[in-house]
């Protein structure tokens, strides 16, 4: 269940203020990844920053796990999945 309207209602209404895909696919990222990865709460957050956390989750994911080219690029795997659904529904 989303929490839209609770706790998360400031994230969900940066995610409502994007008006493209790719702006609605970085705060996702932002959202699910690290709330605290961005400041443009206020607006939404940017692709940088979807980048930069991203980049984060690589590194981190590398040093724990093992490398591993999965680890990299949450960002534009994010973007694309958002691009197969958009596609999907007409």
């Amino acid at each position: 269940m989303l929490d839209s309207n609770g706790r998360m209602k400031r994230y969900y209404d940066a995610l409502r203020r994007t008006n493209n895909i790719e702006d609605a696919s970085a705060t996702a990222v932002l959202i699910t990844g690290g709330v605290g990865h961005s400041k443009n709460w206020l607006t939404h957050p940017t692709v940088a920053e979807a980048k930069a956390l991203s980049d984060f989750y690589g590194r981190s994911n590398d040093r724990r796990f093992g490398k591993s080219p999965y680890h990299w690029d949450l960002d534009k795997r994010r973007l694309e999945y958002a691009r197969r659904v958009r596609y999907l529904m007409g």
